[in-house]
C-alpha cells in the first residue's frame, strides 16, 4: 500500500540519511530534499521544481470588484473557500485553500480588500460639530463645493464671498426664517463706529453627495446649520445626521454584492 504520510516520509528520508557517507538527493511527499548527514537536516530544494505544489500568496486589492474578480479566477471551478466579512472594520478576507470540514488545508492563498474611505468623507466627518469662526468656515465651505447639492453652488458662494468679505463686523442676533433659513444680523465696523447694518442668509440644512468609499456610489448626506453669537462674535458649525448609519449601509451593500458574486462555499460575518 503507498505510505501518504508526509511525517513517516521524512522520518524514513532521515533514517537513510543516517546510512549514508554522503549527502544525497531524494523526493519527500513530492519536494525534493537533500539530506545533510552532518546533522542529519532535511533541506527543501523547492527552487529546483517545475512549479511550487501549492499557491502560497496574500494579495490586498483596493475594490470590492477587484476582490470579485480575484476570487473567482482562483478559486476550485466547483467552488470553495471562505469570505471573512468584517463589516465592523470594513474588511473582507477571502481564504481560497481553506479547510474542508475533517480535513485541514494550508490557507495560505489569501484575498484581502479593506474599504478605503474618501478624502471627502473624512474631511466632513473629522468637522463634524467642530465650530469655527466665520473665515475658517467660509473657507471649508469653499473647498468643498463640489460635495453640496443643495443650495445651488451659486448661493453657496455668494455666502462664502460674504463671510470672507464682512471680517470685521460685529454680529448682532440671528433667526430662523420661514423659509428653512437662518438669517444673521451684523453691523459693520467703521473707523472704530457701528456703521451699515446688513444681513446674511444661510441654509438651515446642506444636502451633501458624498461617497463613503473610493470606488463606491455616492450617498446623500445631510448636515445641520449651526451657529452662536457671542460678545459680536459668530461661530458657525454643521451636525452630520446619523453618519454612522451611511457608513453602516455602505459596508452592508459591498458585502451583499461580494455575496451574491463571489462563487465561495461560506460567508462568515467575522475576522481571520
Amino acid at each position: 500500500m503507498e505510505n501518504n504520510n508526509p511525517v513517516s516520509d521524512t522520518q524514513a528520508a532521515i533514517e537513510a540519511g543516517k546510512q549514508l557517507g554522503a549527502a544525497k538527493v531524494q523526493e519527500v511527499n513530492g519536494v525534493p530534499v537533500v539530506l545533510a548527514t552532518e546533522s542529519v537536516e532535511v533541506v527543501p530544494l523547492r527552487q529546483f521544481m517545475d512549479r511550487p505544489q501549492r499557491i502560497e500568496q496574500r494579495v490586498e486589492v483596493k475594490d470590492a470588484d477587484s476582490f470579485i474578480d480575484y476570487y473567482n479566477v482562483f478559486c476550485p471551478q466547483d467552488g470553495g473557500g471562505v469570505v471573512f466579512c468584517d463589516t465592523e472594520n470594513a474588511e473582507f478576507v477571502g481564504v481560497l485553500d481553506y479547510h474542508n470540514p475533517g480535513t485541514p488545508d494550508w490557507c495560505e492563498h489569501v484575498v484581502r480588500f479593506e474599504c478605503t474611505k474618501t478624502r471627502e468623507w473624512i474631511d466632513w466627518t473629522e468637522n463634524d460639530g467642530q465650530a469655527m469662526d466665520q473665515i475658517r468656515f467660509a473657507y471649508f465651505i469653499e473647498q468643498h463645493m463640489d460635495e453640496i447639492v443643495k443650495p445651488k453652488a451659486a448661493e453657496m458662494l455668494e455666502i462664502v464671498t460674504t463671510l470672507k468679505a464682512n471680517n470685521k463686523v460685529t454680529f448682532e442676533s440671528g433667526v430662523r426664517l420661514a423659509d428653512g433659513q437662518v438669517q444673521l444680523q451684523y453691523r459693520e465696523e467703521l473707523d472704530g463706529q457701528a456703521g451699515i447694518k446688513g444681513e446674511l442668509k444661510i441654509p438651515e440644512e446642506l444636502t451633501l453627495g458624498i461617497r463613503v468609499f473610493e470606488g463606491e456610489a455616492a450617498y446623500k448626506v445631510v448636515a445641520r446649520f449651526r451657529h452662536r453669537i457671542r460678545e459680536g462674535k459668530v461661530m458657525m458649525w454643521y451636525d452630520l445626521v446619523r453618519p454612522h448609519n451611511i457608513v453602516r449601509d455602505a459596508v452592508d451593500s459591498i458585502a451583499e454584492r461580494i455575496r451574491e458574486k463571489v462563487m465561495a462555499d461560506l460567508f462568515l460575518n467575522g475576522r481571520i
